[in-house]
């Protein structure tokens, strides 16, 4: 029985490497540094101090908040939703799930990201 779902987070020496490819590791590789030039110093989910993308990723590693369980990238709450339809637009995801954890993601993030988040979507 094959699996229809592509292989993911494949690394480039393993022997299923081949399963990908090249565009979408590049297409991944982009995705995984489109916010991280916008990324606060501190975490968006519980304050911690991240100085710089190597701590993020060591906290985002430790405690799973604002990433993309799909690709590990650094996603900021409300752009879960934009960050797989644009970077797994080649897998079939479940919009109102993704949908759903945007939302829950949202929620549960600290009131100085609800606020910016607010004043942004009232700008539009």
């Amino acid at each position: 029985m094959s699996n229809s779902r592509p292989a993911t987070n494949t690394a480039a020496d393993s022997p299923s490497s081949k399963l990908i490819p090249e565009a979408s590791v590049a297409k991944k590789n982009k995705w995984q540094t489109q916010f991280d030039v916008q990324a606060p110093p501190k975490c968006e989910m519980c304050d911690a101090e991240v100085k710089d993308m190597e701590a993020r990723r060591t906290h985002m590693a430790e405690t799973k908040h604002c990433h993309c369980f799909e690709c590990d990238a650094y996603v900021p709450p409300g752009m879960l939703y934009s960050h797989w339809s644009d970077a797994h637009e080649d897998l079939t995801w479940n919009d109102h799930a993704v949908a759903h954890t945007d939302s829950v993601n949202v929620r549960d993030a600290m009131p100085w990201v609800r606020e910016a988040i607010e004043k942004r979507r009232a700008a539009l």
